[in-house]
């Protein structure tokens, strides 16, 4: 259990090693939202987006020449709502639920957390008792879902329970949502 306060900052390299982009892979996910044959595209077409905006907003972008999505969309007032979405559905796409527990995954920040987390626990009741909280910066899910499986797996409970106690690490966390 981790008893002396503790903050976490995450920024986009922490979900990086399970499979998430970084800087330059994101731009080129987002750029290629241009073409129609992009899954993130799509699927932001099957939410209501308009064709037409998904790929202005990637060919605006491209265009700009500006390395970073945040840094383009602190510009371009005016397309920071789609914005938001086509990163958010192009980390969708990238998620690969298996990176999160893969004995493959190297710099595997978030077992070594965990470790920390459950020491001295017996129910993940217990969870609530360390002294964490996160901030972050990312739009993808992969920290909240990798303490949830987690609690699952360790405590053998349902869903609810794991999603329940998990949450409960740092309920902040879960309510840090971009949009």
């Amino acid at each position: 259990m981790i008893r002396t306060p503790t903050l976490f900052v995450l920024g986009a390299g922490a979900s990086h090693p399970y499979g998430f982009p970084c800087g330059a892979k994101l731009r080129s996910l987002i750029c290629d939202a241009a073409s129609d044959h992009n899954p993130a595209n799509r699927a932001l077409v099957e939410l209501g987006f308009e064709a037409e905006a998904v790929r202005n907003i990637a060919s605006e972008f491209q265009d700009s020449n500006v390395p970073s999505i945040d840094a383009f969309l602190s510009r371009r007032p005016d397309l920071v709502e789609i914005g938001k979405h086509v990163i958010a559905a192009n980390l969708c796409c990238e998620e690969n639920p298996t990176a999160i527990s893969s004995e493959e995954t190297k710099d595997h920040w978030y077992r070594y957390l965990w470790s920390r987390l459950i020491e001295d626990t017996d129910s993940p009741h217990q969870l609530i008792n360390n002294e964490v909280r996160f901030i972050s910066f990312n739009y993808d899910r992969s920290l909240e879902y990798f303490l949830y499986v987690s609690t699952k797996r360790t405590y053998g409970v349902d869903d609810a329970l794991a999603l329940k106690c998990s949450a409960a690490v740092d309920p902040r966390l879960w309510s840090a949502w971009r949009f």
